[in-house]
């Protein structure tokens, strides 16, 4: 959201917060400050909707993180370090930023971390006979919708995989 359009959700939660943390069903994720936390009826609407309620002065003392996703160029999934090196060396010549793993698994444990149009690069060969075509799946299943296997073998081999952008060779996205 831009800042216009938090400013806008902002007065909207202002005037109408409960009926919209219903309607948004968003009761777990929401925490209603108000300065009417002594109306019993808003007590009792938060309570039956599972909304948490803070009173408007203690606003100030409720610490607030913000998560936000890493701003990537591409993400590299492959087995070889030499190919990890290439691809780090052209992404610093491009100024690009690269996130590379070594395993699927170390990927899937920091795939939250990435915005889910971030390209993703897969090997189709990948240590311990871990196929990249269902690695890719299972990416796209996260919700990321920039799949491409990087490899040697033909494209046409991979023509009916619907989840993938496209097949590249070895060779990284950014100029060499």
């Amino acid at each position: 959201m831009n800042r216009g359009s938090w400013l806008a959700f902002i007065i909207l939660l202002l005037l109408i917060p409960v009926p919209f943390i219903e309607d948004a069903r968003i009761q777990s994720q929401s925490i209603l400050v108000t300065s009417r936390y002594e109306e019993i009826n808003l007590r009792a609407r938060c309570e039956q909707l599972g909304v948490q309620l803070i009173p408007k002065d203690m606003a100030a003392f409720v610490p607030i993180t913000i998560h936000t996703k890493h701003a990537i160029d591409a993400i590299l999934i492959d087995d070889d370090t030499l190919i990890h090196r290439c691809w780090e060396h052209c992404a610093k010549e491009n100024q690009k930023t690269l996130a590379s793993f070594l395993t699927a698994d170390e990927f899937m444990k920091a795939s939250n971390a990435f915005a889910k149009d971030t390209p993703v690069y897969v090997d189709v060969s990948l240590a311990n006979g871990v196929r990249g075509e269902v690695v890719a799946m299972q990416i796209s299943k996260l919700g990321f919708c920039n799949i491409y296997l990087a490899t040697g073998y033909d494209s046409a081999n991979f023509a009916n995989l619907p989840f993938l952008k496209g097949v590249i060779g070895k060779h990284p996205p950014f100029p060499l």
